[in-house]
């Protein structure tokens, strides 16, 4: 395991787990759980680390032979301690993808004579994200987003035209979930 915050490796000798989460449609989260001190003592050291403070970017790095790679990158979102009946405490942190800031902010727009792949691609460039997303066939006169955040208009119109939003690490893919079966009945 090799954790990255600012491009300076941080020490995993305490961490107790790691699970990371990627899924059709859903922004991708680690939670990762560190053994802190005892309780008794009332002394959280790992807690109190600038690098384990909520909003913090970290980079999750899995490998072998000092070979690693880059499984998730995202920013902490929340910190809380746990304790167990043996007096131990651990530290749980949650990180999200950066695709989280998609979905903060409710936006109301138009889009006027364009393909729902060009109001995708409009939206998350706007986010400066790589990203690559099937053409949809058809304009549409009028596209509406009231009221919504980018990540649910994105994946409520995805999902209208049989697509999947596929978060990657450096990459969101909006692609076309037809099955090769369906386009050979046609």
């Amino acid at each position: 395991i090799s954790i990255v915050r600012n491009g300076v490796e941080i020490s995993a000798q305490s961490i107790n787990s790691i699970r990371i989460e990627f899924g059709f449609s859903k922004i991708p989260k680690a939670t990762i759980l560190i053994n802190d001190s005892n309780l008794s003592q009332q002394n959280f050291a790992e807690s109190e680390k600038l690098e384990w403070q909520v909003g913090e970017m970290l980079d999750l790095k899995l490998g072998y032979n000092n070979q690693f790679d880059l499984v998730f990158s995202g920013v902490i979102i929340k910190q809380g301690i746990q304790s167990s009946e043996n007096q131990n405490s651990t530290l749980n942190m949650e990180l999200r993808h950066r695709y989280y800031l998609s979905s903060i902010k409710k936006n109301s727009r138009i889009f006027l004579d364009k393909k729902d792949s060009e109001a995708f691609e409009e939206i998350i460039n706007e986010y400066k994200f790589n990203n690559e997303v099937n053409s949809s066939p058809e304009v549409q006169r009028q596209l509406i987003q009231f009221n919504s955040s980018d990540w649910d208009f994105i994946n409520m119109r995805a999902e209208a035209t049989n697509n999947y939003v596929i978060p990657k690490n450096d990459l969101l893919l909006v692609k076309n979930i037809t099955s090769n079966e369906d386009e050979k009945a046609q």
